[in-house]
Parts: structure tokens; C-alpha cells; sequence
């Protein structure tokens, strides 16, 4: 027997040891163009753990950045695992591997995905909590903050209705004033309501003031511009 067939013996031999270990997707999936091909059910069924892997880690770090939650530990590893379990169905999908090893490393990967999600319910649930606390105290300084601008809207609006009020007849100047004061008052009933308003983040306070601070702002612009 001459030596390169020797060596390919052996080689063979150190490659059926190897399955003799329990293989998992953490480990390098061996890879050879002498490995016979993957079932077309295996593939397709990487094909399918790999999606749900992909979706599920969009899923994770989607809400994780819904409540502007920072990078930590668990996050970093779990977003590691899941890296590595997509890179290994990759692998099956696209390379020369043993055959022989696939099943076990998808069963390995779906048993993960089951402890790692039990983990992960319960860290996005403290987060959710943790997010839902942070957004009350920015509410609070929100209330303080339009409670004042609340009050100076309410003597504006008292003041120009008491003036007009007196008068027996309109003009159709002070009957523009009283229309804008109509919208004024109607958005300042938008203020007084935001404390029994629930909000999910910042971003949605900012834009529900944003839309009162542009129709107040039109409307004391053309009751300035009717007042000169």
C-alpha cells in the first residue's frame, strides 16, 4: 500500500473518530469536498431554522431598542449565539459537510433556541418594566413642565374673551380672534389630558406636544396679525 493511500486511510479513520464526540453547531462543522451531499430535506430544513433564527434575533433587539434598553452582557452573548447558530446552518446549506452530523447540530440549535428564548422572556420583561419606569419619570416632567403653559393659555383665552364679551357687536376681525381662541382653548384641553394618556416612549410625548405647539403657534400668529 503505497502512502498517499496510507494518508487517505487515515484521514477517513480521524474523521469518523471525530463523530464519536458530540458535535454541536459551537463547534467548527467539519467540511470536505469527500463528504457526500446533504439531503435536500436537511437543507431545506436549515433553511427554515436559519429564517427563524434571523427573525427571532430581529425580534429580540427590535423590542430591546423599543425600550432604548443599552447594550449588556446577556444581550451581546445571546446576539453571539445566534450569529453562530445561522453561520452553522449556513455552512450546511452551502459547504461539504458530514451528513451524518446535521441532525444532531439542528437538534442541538433548536434546543438552544428554546433555553435562550425561556432566558430571553424573562430579561425583555425586566426591561419592559425598567422602560415603562423611565417613561413615567419623563412624564412627570412633561405634566410640570405644560402645567404652566396650561395656566398662561387659560389667562390669555380669559382675558381676550372677557374684552370681547363687552362688546354688543363683532367685527369680523374679533370673530376670527374668537375662532382662534376656540382652537386655542381645544389644544389646551389636549394639555390638561396628556397626564391620563399612556405613552410608550419619549419620541410619542414630543410628537403629541409638536402638534399642539403648531396650531398654537398659527393661531396666536393670526391673532397677533389681526391685533395690529
Amino acid at each position: 500500500m503505497n502512502f498517499i493511500k496510507l494518508l487517505s486511510i487515515v484521514w477517513v479513520l480521524l474523521l469518523s473518530a471525530n463523530q464519536v464526540f458530540a458535535l454541536s453547531y459551537k463547534d467548527t462543522l467539519p467540511t470536505n469536498s469527500w463528504f457526500k451531499s446533504v439531503s435536500q430535506s436537511d437543507i431545506w430544513a436549515a433553511k427554515l431554522l436559519q429564517d427563524y433564527v434571523k427573525s427571532y434575533r430581529d425580534k429580540i433587539n427590535s423590542l430591546l431598542d423599543s425600550y432604548n434598553a443599552k447594550e449588556s452582557l446577556i444581550i451581546e452573548l445571546a446576539n453571539d449565539d445566534l450569529k453562530q447558530m445561522s453561520r452553522s446552518l449556513d455552512i450546511i446549506q452551502y459547504k461539504s459537510v458530514n451528513p451524518d452530523v446535521v441532525n444532531d447540530v439542528m437538534k442541538s440549535i433548536v434546543s438552544d433556541l428554546k433555553t435562550l428564548n425561556n432566558r430571553m422572556k424573562i430579561y425583555l420583561e425586566q426591561e419592559k418594566i425598567l422602560h415603562k419606569e423611565r417613561v413615567e419619570q419623563i412624564k412627570i416632567k412633561y405634566i410640570k413642565i405644560w402645567s404652566k403653559i396650561s395656566l398662561i393659555l387659560d389667562n390669555i383665552i380669559l382675558s381676550l374673551s372677557n374684552s370681547l364679551i363687552e362688546k354688543e357687536t363683532l367685527s369680523s376681525e374679533e370673530k376670527s380672534i374668537v375662532r382662534s381662541l376656540v382652537v386655542i382653548r381645544q389644544q389646551n384641553e389636549k394639555i390638561t389630558a396628556f397626564k391620563n394618556i399612556e405613552f410608550h416612549s419619549e419620541q410619542e410625548m414630543k410628537d403629541y406636544f409638536r402638534n399642539i405647539i403648531n396650531i398654537l403657534r398659527t393661531e396666536i400668529i393670526s391673532i397677533k396679525n389681526i391685533s395690529r
